[in-house]
């Protein structure tokens, strides 16, 4: 991995909490890419050789920076610690044992059949006005564009429930394993802080919450769970990620228990 910057020193936990300074793969080169050809089929090593060669954002450790690209690395790493794909993963420690008969890592050749369609606008700003009628229209690009490690799972609303009230009762992981994965936490800039792996925002009407939200062109989701109410509350939606008003309003409608 000596073509990203300070790579010999970049721990497991940097690439988890998000304070490597590795830059961000899926930026507008992605963006291009996406454009250029809908019907490319990724393979992990496309989107992390996106920042091959780039400067670091800062020295790892000093800060928080979301950085999608420090889990399609931890992904790679899973599969070379394991002799296991990804996929193979997820579904024999978290999918099976967990009951999600519904969620799966999208391979590059196809999603499910019941899967739904995906929505996007592309006369909205993030796609530089490629069309001057604002209009919905199906997501165009390949599936295996959805990510790797950082993102590219199907799943169901009942599915990310049963997932977070494991994560949380215990019943995934040890209690502290669990618990360095909320207080091993960095200021995310927002207002709140970001654990390993988790979202933790904070606000004196919600109090303390726990989960993570994600999205894609032509999808949103978000799955936060309060331990003060012992409730989760997930979305999903098929449309523009970035303009989700479900999906960013979710930790407001715990309130409402």
């Amino acid at each position: 991995m000596g073509k990203i910057e300070n790579s010999e020193t970049i721990t497991l936990r940097q690439l988890l909490n998000h304070s490597s300074g590795i830059p961000e793969m899926l930026d507008d080169d992605f963006e291009a890419v996406l454009l250029d050809d809908p019907s490319f089929v990724w393979q992990p090593e496309d989107f992390i050789s996106l920042v091959y060669g780039e400067t670091s954002n800062f020295e790892p450790g000093d800060r928080f920076s979301y950085s999608n690209t420090n889990y399609a690395l931890l992904g790679l790493v899973i599969e070379a610690s394991t002799d296991a794909t990804l996929a193979e993963q997820f579904a024999t420690r978290i999918f099976d044992p967990l009951g999600m008969d519904n969620s799966s890592i999208v391979t590059t050749a196809s999603t499910p059949e019941d899967f739904p369609q995906g929505y996007i606008d592309f006369a909205a700003p993030e796609y530089n006005g490629l069309s001057d009628v604002s209009q919905l229209v199906p997501v165009p690009f390949h599936p295996s564009a959805r990510g790797f490690g950082e993102g590219g799972a199907v799943s169901t609303v009942l599915d990310l429930t049963r997932f977070s009230e494991a994560l949380n009762n215990g019943e995934l992981l040890a209690p502290a394993t669990f618990e360095k994965m909320v207080q091993d936490s960095l200021p995310d800039g927002n207002s709140a802080r970001y654990g390993l792996g988790l979202q933790l925002p904070f606000g004196p009407m919600i109090g303390n919450l726990i989960g993570h939200t994600g999205g894609f062109p032509g999808v949103s989701s978000s799955m936060f769970y309060s331990p003060e109410q012992q409730i989760t509350v997930v979305t999903i939606e098929n449309q523009l990620e970035g303009d989700s008003p479900l999906s960013e309003n979710a930790p407001a409608a715990l309130l409402e228990f």
